[in-house]
């Protein structure tokens, strides 16, 4: 029996590590995943936090949407959710605020990112060109999680636990603020789309002809008929 690993699986392996759109989302990638994109969550949010301090309070924004738009994006609306949810936490325990973390507001970040995710997986516009449904989708996402969410949810979290003398519908109009945000998270999430799909993280933006397949493709038939090969082989024997 041969038990040699063969250089088609080697290279195969390679890819699905670094391509989690072609490749099989095992748990342990989905986890190595979800770490990685909260760490780049917590980051942008300490960047933005730094840069608030530098700006007019009418142009502060956070750029925490954005890591989840990508981690919603790439490996689907639960664990963009989780990546919210978990950055949310850390982010509250590095940068305090006063007083334990407000759940209202986390479940909020967390359903902003799944119905995000929801969006983008699940309402399709094939005649488009992928750019532009992939855009589409990206920006309806982030209005009905805008509406639900930042408007909604975290709105009524931030009004309950520190603004409940404050007329609830004024206040909501004050936060009307936040739309600027994500107007800008989805600017930047834009300008990614085209980096994301060559890294194989996202869909390629040029649609296959007829019998086209990308070199993953090509590496796993490679590797099945190989596969096939050695089972007869063994079979044999």
């Amino acid at each position: 029996l041969n038990t040699r690993r063969s250089p088609t699986l080697k290279i195969k392996s390679q890819q699905e590590i670094a391509t989690p759109y072609n490749c099989r989302k095992t748990p342990t990638r989905i986890v190595v995943y979800i770490a990685t994109m909260v760490a780049i969550s917590i980051v942008l949010k300490l960047l933005s936090n730094t840069l608030s301090q530098t700006l007019p309070s009418f142009l502060k924004i956070s750029l925490a949407y954005l890591g989840w738009y990508i981690a919603a994006a790439i490996l689907g609306p639960w664990a963009g959710g989780a990546v919210a949810v978990i950055s949310d936490l850390i982010g509250q325990w590095l940068i305090p605020t006063g007083g334990a973390p407000n759940l209202l507001l986390m479940a909020g970040n967390g359903l902003n990112a799944i119905i995000f995710g929801l969006t983008f997986k699940y309402v399709k516009f094939n005649k488009l060109p992928p750019y532009a449904d992939m855009l589409i989708r990206a920006v309806l996402g982030a209005i009905f999680s805008a509406i639900i969410c930042t408007l909604g949810v975290n709105t009524f979290g931030l009004w309950y636990f520190y603004y409940p003398n404050t007329n609830f519908w004024a206040f909501t109009v004050s936060r009307l603020t936040q739309l600027t945000s994500v107007a800008a998270n989805i600017i930047l999430f834009a300008a990614t789309i085209p980096v994301l799909s060559n890294m194989g993280l996202l869909p390629p933006l040029k649609r296959k002809s007829a019998g086209e397949e990308n070199d993953v493709e090509k590496d796993i038939r490679t590797e099945n008929d190989a596969n096939n090969h050695s089972d007869k082989d063994a079979q044999g024997k």
